[in-house]
């Protein structure tokens, strides 16, 4: 594609399984098209403050559909690749992958990586993966304390 684009993830309510329909819109068009051949087994997160555009890639906290009757749900990041039109998985650190942590967790860019940070109350940890796509170079970097009036953290530079 190499130009500017809008990813359209759509989830249908009553369907026990997670595919979406997934379209592009081209400012170029200024037309809705659908990818076909879609194969996706995670449901993006829906939060406004869930997906950055990195490297190429659009990319979303996710969970992952239960695997047995225990109902417990891992989190991970949903990548797909613009220009490929290729959905892939980017797996956050162990200690950020139940998704019963996902309301605590936003994404972000920070220079030349992916980071997340997870809020628990007032504070919040940051972690960065220093190298793209590898599960084990996830480092917490630090933490903050926040004040309470001052919500939630959107970005950092």
């Amino acid at each position: 594609m190499g130009q500017r684009a809008v990813v359209r993830l759509v989830y249908f309510v009553y369907r026990s399984y997670f595919t979406p329909k997934v379209e592009i819109f081209s400012p170029e068009t200024m037309r809705w098209r659908r990818v076909r051949g879609v194969d996706v087994t995670l449901r993006a997160y829906s939060n406004m403050y869930c997906q950055v555009f990195f490297n190429g890639v659009v990319h979303w906290l996710s969970e992952k559909e239960p695997i047995d009757y225990s109902n417990a749900r891992l989190s991970s990041i949903l990548a797909f690749d613009i220009d490929n039109e290729v959905f892939g998985e980017v797996m956050l650190p162990r200690e950020l992958a139940n998704a019963s942590k996902l309301p605590t967790l936003r994404i972000f860019v920070i220079g030349e990586s992916l980071g997340v940070v997870k809020y628990v109350g007032c504070a919040c940890d940051v972690w960065v993966m220093k190298e793209y796509c590898v599960e084990e170079s996830w480092t917490i970097v630090g933490g903050l304390r926040i004040l309470e009036s001052m919500g939630l953290l959107l970005s950092f530079y």
